[in-house]
């Protein structure tokens, strides 16, 4: 990673993973056509860089998210190592193990270059003591919004 690039822009990168670009008001859709009201997305997405044609790599949410922050393919899976730690399986199901520490994080490189970096997520994988999707991060937390989350 290189030295830092000039004065730091500031980047928010928000992930939706069940919210369709239909039901939001910013991509265009009327209300009467089933989109909700979202004033304060639709306000930010003007002053932002908005992807009109965004289609996750892999599925399920773990693993788009792990593209996402690593700019590298999910899939075909290639953890190859299926093993149990601290009460997960890690690679029960291909590609959900942890980010390898050969591979770069976006908020590494975002720190390389100057940038603070935070995560809120309700996705209560990326947190789990097996898995490290927050390497890199300033700061994380997570936000309860799963009732699988629960257990």
């Amino acid at each position: 990673m290189s030295a830092p690039l000039g004065p730091v822009r500031h980047v928010v990168l928000i992930v939706f993973d069940t919210l369709r670009r239909d039901a939001v008001g910013c991509y265009g859709t009327p209300p009467e056509w089933g989109a909700i009201g979202t004033p304060n997305l639709d306000s930010f997405a003007r002053e932002s860089v908005r992807f009109n044609r965004a289609y996750p790599e892999a599925l399920p949410t773990l693993c788009a998210r792990r593209t996402i922050y690593t700019g590298l393919r999910t899939y075909p899976f290639h953890d190859g190592d299926f093993r149990f730690i601290k009460g997960d399986f890690v690679g029960i199901a291909p590609g959900w193990g942890p980010i390898p520490e050969s591979q770069h994080t976006l908020a590494e490189i975002y720190e390389s270059q100057g940038f603070r970096t935070g995560l809120i997520s309700d996705l209560y994988h990326q947190f789990k003591p097996s898995k490290n999707f927050w390497r890199g991060f300033h700061q994380w937390t997570f936000i309860r919004g799963q009732e699988a989350d629960a257990a």
